[in-house]
């Protein structure tokens, strides 16, 4: 038969693995009645403590995980120098993992930090990630979502309020006169933003217009995916007058293939970007976009770990970052 492990008397008992911990070592972060319970639970399935196992358990859990979709998207990037900042702070190491936005490679991640006694973990989940592929985190650690969040899962999460967002560059290139407004991000089948074109086709009905296929481009979040879709949109859909790219990255690359086009943005053709990275005030013209402070993201989602630590049992919590519109030189007048 085999032998009941904590995660199996948490499940019974109906809390996290560390609060089994702390139930068990007496502490008053649990409230009595649910260390009383615990101990009832233990006690009735033959689950003997380790209180020397225990130890050097807590002896080696000053590492904190972070498993991001990736780290060269500049926004991630972002996120992981202030939650690194306030670990340091705080006297915490951290073990930083990148999946490539591959499922099977954050689980293998997540399990291999999970074997190094991490004290708890932030992810940034790859696309397609489910909340039955988190099950084995919550089970063993403390764990925060950041930047995205997983349908269903009952998880700390500090997420960016797109839908507000969307609606912010959609009221600003509406008040300039734009209807003829395209769309260049990721579809709601591949992305982790799915709100983002279920808004601007909502927002755009608002405003008495259908958009056609030919007004959409779905690709990657990045500059030569960015310059290829504004490439295909411009010679499908030639009087366009602005386009809303769900990030930066693809309204810097769009903005290139516009004035090899001749349409110099900001002038022939408004385009409008999402994020607010350095390089949007740099670009040519500067960037019109709707800024996240991913600095306080990453902050937040990390403070919100080491209090989940400390109070396993506290109740779930969701901070939406909420987002700002921010006007430069890249949007004019229809």
């Amino acid at each position: 038969m085999r032998r009941m492990t904590m995660a199996d008397l948490a499940r019974l008992a109906g809390v996290s693995a560390a609060s089994v911990s702390l139930a068990l070592r007496g502490s008053e972060k649990i409230s009595p009645a649910t260390r009383k319970r615990i101990a009832e639970l233990a006690a009735e399935h033959g689950y003997v403590y380790n209180r020397a196992a225990a130890h050097l358990r807590m002896s080696r859990s000053t590492m904190i995980g972070m498993c991001l979709h990736t780290i060269v998207n500049p926004t991630v990037s972002a996120i992981l120098t202030s939650a690194q900042r306030v670990l340091a702070d705080e006297n915490w190491s951290m073990m930083i993992g990148d999946s490539e936005d591959d499922v099977d490679r954050q689980q293998s991640f997540l399990a291999s930090a999970i074997e190094t006694n991490i004290a708890g973990l932030v992810l940034s989940p790859a696309a397609g990630t489910t909340e039955a592929h988190l099950r084995m985190v919550q089970e063993r650690v403390p764990l925060v979502l950041a930047s995205r969040s997983v349908v269903d899962a009952d998880i700390d999460t500090v997420r960016i309020d797109f839908p507000a967002g969307v609606r912010l560059a959609m009221a600003h290139l509406a008040d300039l006169g734009h209807r003829r407004i395209g769309w260049i991000g990721r579809s709601a089948e591949t992305g982790t933003r799915p709100e983002g074109h279920v808004h601007y086709v909502r927002i755009m009905a608002e405003l008495g217009v259908t958009p056609p296929p030919e007004w959409t481009e779905f690709c990657h979040p990045n500059r030569e995916s960015g310059y290829l879709a504004m490439k295909r949109m411009l010679a499908a859909v030639p009087d366009l007058t602005a386009v809303l790219c769900f990030s930066d990255l693809l309204a810097i690359g769009a903005q290139r293939a516009a004035h090899e086009a001749g349409r110099i943005p900001g002038r022939d053709l408004s385009i409008m970007g999402f994020d607010d990275i350095d390089e949007a005030r740099f670009a040519t013209p500067p960037l019109t976009t709707v800024h996240i402070d991913y600095d306080a993201l990453g902050e937040t989602a990390v403070r919100l770990l080491l209090a989940r630590i400390e109070e396993p049992d506290a109740p779930r919590q969701v901070v939406e970052m909420a987002p700002r519109l921010l006007i430069r030189d890249s949007t004019a007048p229809a």
